[in-house]
């Protein structure tokens, strides 16, 4: 029988120069589409070997003339390359970390971590970038990216998909507002007719080598290929319905338009947008307000206006399904934004009229992978679906 061995590979950020690889225990990692992915794992230190090996990524101290400490290595400036059959699965920072020893056993590290996309999320726009006007807003994107990597301290070696979506945009981005390239990208995304991204690393199956890419996609990321899971392949499933995420009427808030500093603070609004097809549908009014407290643009908070009516009208409905993956599957989290079929038969949903009642294709938005650990000999893969798009 094959087996599915995993590969965790510590490596420097900015250089990606190699560091060690860690047998790495009880780790779950997850991706997301625009939203950062996390890692969580550990380590048992049962010798001094295995402690000198670990302290190439988790140093002991933080000034050590005499190995490795925290000026070259450790949280914040050191990523976990995960791969799975030799296939690379995704890449995570490592934010912190925990040394610890309970009685007698083993000390144990155990690393929390984020895709590449928190990187973004913790460098802050401190120029002013020159106001964009009716320009594609992947570009602006892309822009933005470039102005960040400009930095020799900031440049993750990102390269950028070429292209463009059609739809323009207005934007400026001051360096007095103290916001991250990661929030101004996440912002210009998630607006009506806006876009997905995130960041892959892929590998060259010739040399090795590993490059990190930002990619898009419009309206959205994937594509409609047909991955089917059904039978004992579904391992469960889960679905939420939660109408206090939900709402028929949004507005949302942006940044003072008060000069007065005497006087109260009157936030720029946006127009009311109604969820219209549950109002019509004799919903009762349910009121959701978002704050973007500095955006400046009323355009710009009418269109977040119309993203969240169009995406969370009535109640938010979340699917889950934890199926299994064979060895050699061809889906992986690269496939993030593709469509899969889930097929169900049970109590909930029993067959009719000689086929399963629930058959649907749903377009992935999230992968939570949980590899074989001494607590489960089972590989398990949660995918976090988009709502309902057939039946």
């Amino acid at each position: 029988m094959v087996s599915v061995t995993y590969r965790y590979v510590a490596a420097d950020l900015l250089t990606d120069a190699y560091i060690t690889d860690l047998p790495l225990q009880d780790v779950t990692f997850t991706r997301r589409i625009i939203e950062p992915g996390t890692l969580s794992a550990s380590v048992e230190i049962p010798d001094a070997v295995m402690a000198d090996r670990v302290a190439k990524v988790i140093p002991r101290h933080p000034v050590d003339p005499g190995e490795p400490d925290g000026l070259s290595t450790g949280p914040g400036r050191t990523v976990i390359h995960v791969y799975r059959n030799g296939v690379i699965w995704g890449t995570y920072l490592i934010w912190s970390a925990s040394v610890q020893q309970q009685g007698r056993a083993n000390p144990k590290v155990t690393i929390q971590g984020s895709t590449l996309e928190s990187y973004l999320g913790h460098v802050i726009i401190r120029q002013d970038i020159p106001s964009f006007a009716g320009v594609d807003q992947v570009e602006i994107a892309r822009q933005l990216i470039t102005h960040m990597q400009s930095d020799p301290q900031a440049d993750l070696g990102i390269t950028l998909q070429p292209g463009m979506s059609g739809a323009v945009r207005d934007r400026t981005y001051l360096g007095t507002e103290a916001a991250s390239y990661g929030q101004r990208l996440t912002e210009l995304a998630q607006v009506d007719d806006g876009f997905e991204w995130l960041i892959d690393t892929s590998v060259d199956a010739g040399t090795g080598v590993r490059s990190k890419r930002w990619k898009w996609g419009y309206p959205t990321l994937g594509s409609t290929t047909g991955y089917v899971f059904k039978g004992d392949d579904v391992l469960s499933w889960q679905e939420d319905i939660d109408a206090l995420r939900g709402g028929t009427q949004w507005q949302t808030r942006g940044e003072s338009t008060n000069t007065d500093v005497a006087a109260g603070s009157i936030p720029l609004t946006s127009l009311i947008t109604p969820a219209q097809d549950y109002i019509d549908a004799g919903w009762p009014r349910l009121d959701q307000t978002v704050d973007y407290s500095t955006v400046s643009e009323q355009d710009t908070l009418d269109n977040y206006a119309a993203f969240l009516a169009a995406n969370r009208g009535g109640a938010v409905r979340v699917h889950r399904a934890t199926v299994r993956l064979g060895p050699g599957t061809s889906f992986s989290p690269g496939n993030l934004g593709d469509y899969v079929r889930i097929m169900l038969v049970n109590a909930w949903w029993p067959v009719r009229s000689g086929v399963a009642s629930f058959s649907k294709s749903w377009r992935v938005i999230g992968i939570d992978v949980r590899p074989v650990s001494r607590s489960d000999g089972q590989e398990q893969c949660t995918l976090t679906f988009e709502e309902s798009v057939d039946s």
